[in-house]
């Protein structure tokens, strides 16, 4: 069977959902073709609003979920007034869950267009390995050490999950070898701090949220733009010392002989795990593309 853009689907199902919705779900054969235009790479550095990539315009939410987030803050007081058990106080309660719904919908087909836009125009596309359940954590506190400005960090968590920075990330850890792109995860220490021209790193650099300024070469751009370019260059390093590191000398045989066992073979039994096999026999395997080996530190969370 063949869609209208002629697409053979090859399976095809209709999944039930709540308030008689319902959902397909499909598996298809395309051939993978090849784009016609290709950026060599791409890095993205998310801040507290937006998403800003190192070309390009920022990525932001539509402002139309901003009403959203009204309408769902006046439901929520309403909800609070209903007695509980009462018809009334379900019927609240639903109209609550569906401006959820709504919210979460436009921010996933946001991030489905941006991410799919960024995997297929380039190359190489650099993030930063953020750790946002831990920058999400409440900061509420113990009894001996109570927690500081807990409201404006209680905002800050909204913003950050608001954007959707780990759904973002999953998206294109998936989306990237579909492509054929590399997606690189880089620690994000002094991404902000750092001049991209020159490499310098001090605190003075950021005179505004916005502004950066190098005391050292006087460099000026945006904050977020500049942010963006550290990373891609941290990535592109990280990709010359992966090839580095996986060259083989000019005998043929790798340096080090030390095997699977490692160099505690003769300390007691030592359980042998099984040799990785190539992508294919007889060539050499390159670098591993998003989501495929855990050094890239590709884990629960997102960036670009």
């Amino acid at each position: 069977m063949r869609d209208k853009f002629g697409v053979e689907v090859t399976a095809l199902c209709l999944l039930s959902g709540q308030k008689g919705r319902f959902w397909s779900c499909g598996q298809a054969w395309r051939d993978r073709g090849h784009d016609a235009e290709v950026q060599p790479d791409l890095a993205g550095s998310r801040r507290r609003r937006h998403i800003a990539p190192s070309a390009g315009a920022p990525i932001e939410l539509p402002e139309r979920i901003g009403w959203y987030e009204r309408r769902r803050k006046r439901l929520q007081q309403g909800l609070s007034r209903k007695k509980k058990g009462s018809n009334n106080r379900r019927k609240a309660l639903a109209r609550v869950a569906e401006c959820h719904r709504r919210i979460a919908a436009i921010r996933g087909d946001l991030l489905h267009q941006e991410t799919t836009k960024l995997v297929s125009n380039n190359a190489l596309i650099a993030i930063e390995d953020l750790a946002v359940k831990n920058m999400t954590a409440c900061a509420a506190g113990t009894i001996e050490a109570p927690g500081r400005n807990m409201r404006q960090k209680a905002g800050l968590n909204r913003t950050i999950l608001r954007n959707g920075w780990s759904m973002a990330r999953s998206m294109l850890e998936y989306k990237a070898p579909w492509r054929g792109a590399t997606l690189v995860a880089v620690p994000p220490a002094f991404t902000s701090q750092q001049c991209s021209c020159c490499g310098r790193i001090a605190v003075e650099n950021r005179k505004t949220q916005a502004l950066f300024e190098c005391v050292q070469c006087g460099h000026a751009e945006n904050a977020d733009r500049n942010a963006a370019r550290n990373i891609l260059l941290r990535a592109k390093e990280t990709i010359a010392q992966r090839r580095c590191a996986n060259e083989t000398p000019a005998g043929g045989c790798q340096s080090s002989t030390a095997g699977y066992a490692g160099t505690h073979a003769c300390s007691g039994d030592v359980t042998r795990r099984p040799k990785p096999r190539p992508a294919a026999q007889g060539s050499a395997v390159g670098l591993p593309l998003a989501g495929t080996v855990s050094e890239l530190g590709l884990s629960g969370n997102l960036h670009a």
